[in-house]
């Protein structure tokens, strides 16, 4: 299908460069024919879990990974030959009568295994202000992993804002109602040679939460969450989901497939 970027602490550059290019790539139109997915959607070598239903499948642009996302214990370098591709792609759900957003995921996986590798320079995981929830997993300094809950008004700054651009860029550009504030759950995980994204970004309000009540990101901030009863019990669930997507996506690196032939229903009040 298509392939993906790598992060790594120079990752800010790399990511401008690649925004940059975002407006002049050509994105795929909202009705693209032959490219969807229920259950399962492969990405070269590796397949991932996804909720129920028919999605809609967006090719992204193949990106290597560089040999500064890495060290190794090998003298090996991008100019010697060394090539690791990894793929990404969004799957998006739309209602087609009122063109809202239902919900997005973003997925990426390496299509090939770096020998040798000793830690990964990654700026990835690194703790981000106020999120809703934040889950260092089985993670450690050489190979890191991260559960994160966010909630996004716009692509935020750091290591996911060219995806989050990119998926904007389409909105904009396919006539798919913005929604106020999407929550994002984000499972990243590095392993020895290889890793995986998986992101969800979920519209509250096609999922049963008042469109009054999400006017702006500060209306899901932890402590605003925390007195609204309502809030506080979808994202509860939520969070159960998320730690399933992880779970699954997990496997996707060590097994290059899922347990499981698709993930449960994102959670509705």
């Amino acid at each position: 299908m298509v392939g993906a970027a790598s992060l790594a602490r120079h990752v800010g550059l790399c990511a401008a460069l690649w925004v940059g290019s975002v407006a002049a790539q050509q994105l795929p139109p909202a009705g693209s024919a032959a490219m969807k997915a229920s259950g399962l959607l492969q990405l070269g070598r590796v397949a991932f879990a996804l909720p129920p239903g028919e999605w809609q499948v967006l090719p992204m642009q193949d990106i290597e990974i560089r040999k500064t996302d890495y060290s190794c214990r090998c003298e090996r370098t991008q100019s010697s030959g060394d090539h690791y591709p990894v793929q990404q792609a969004f799957a998006v759900q739309v209602d087609p009568a009122t063109r809202q957003l239902k919900a997005a995921m973003y997925f990426r996986a390496s299509q090939s295994t770096i020998p040798m590798l000793r830690v990964w320079l990654t700026t990835a995981c690194e703790a981000r202000s106020s999120p809703l929830h934040r889950d260092g997993m089985d993670g450690h300094f050489n190979n890191p992993a991260c559960l994160t809950i966010e909630a996004v008004d716009g692509p935020s700054t750091g290591p996911q804002q060219e995806v989050e651009t990119w998926l904007w860029d389409w909105m904009k550009a396919n006539g798919v109602a913005i929604p106020q504030v999407l929550l994002a759950a984000k499972y990243l995980k590095y392993g020895t040679g290889e890793q995986v994204w998986a992101l969800s970004y979920v519209n509250p309000d096609a999922h049963g939460i008042s469109p009054s009540a999400q006017r702006n990101r500060e209306e899901w901030s932890p402590d605003a969450v925390k007195a609204d009863p309502r809030k506080s019990e979808y994202l509860a669930r939520f969070k159960a989901w998320s730690y399933k997507m992880a779970q699954e996506s997990r496997l996707s690196l060590l097994d290059h497939k899922p347990k499981e032939p698709g993930l449960p229903a994102i959670p509705s009040m």
